[in-house]
């Protein structure tokens, strides 16, 4: 693994960790801006190589305040181009339905199949920008618009 605190950006006095599947997710806009870890596609993958690097940022006293996952994140139907806050997660490759489960339910833990992960920080689209360089924030801190 590489050093963790190179992907680490100051926005609006905040510590910003952006996360990315692979390098082929961004293009020359984004590559101007960010330096993104790397993780590797999958949940085991984002899930192992993002703790790591928590791990070693945390080691050192650098733990960012956001951990920003660019990319699908999974998602096979949300529109391109737009900026989302995830507001819950669901593993949605469990299914042991056939034992009585509910499909995304993992087996005899109390873990619902959709967590929240709490507050809103920014919802962001381009669709309903007049241009890419006016963002529309429904919510959002002073200053997330930095980057």
């Amino acid at each position: 693994m590489d050093d963790p605190h190179r992907h680490i950006r100051s926005v609006g006095g905040l510590r910003l960790l952006f996360v990315m599947a692979t390098p082929a997710e961004y293009g020359p806009h984004l590559k101007q801006r960010i330096d993104p870890l790397i993780c590797g596609v999958g949940p085991v993958e984002a899930a192992a190589h993002t703790a790591a690097a928590l791990a070693v940022l945390r080691h050192s006293g650098a733990t960012p305040d956001i951990v920003v996952n660019l990319g699908s994140a999974g998602s096979r139907s949300l529109d391109h181009a737009a900026v989302y806050q995830v507001e819950r997660v669901s593993y949605r490759d469990m299914d042991a339905s056939p034992l009585g489960f509910e499909k995304g339910r993992t087996p005899f833990t109390e873990n619902s199949p959709a967590i929240a992960t709490g507050q809103i920080i920014c919802t962001w689209s381009m669709k309903s920008s007049p241009s890419p360089s006016t963002p529309s924030p429904h919510r959002r801190r002073p200053g997330f618009s930095d980057l």
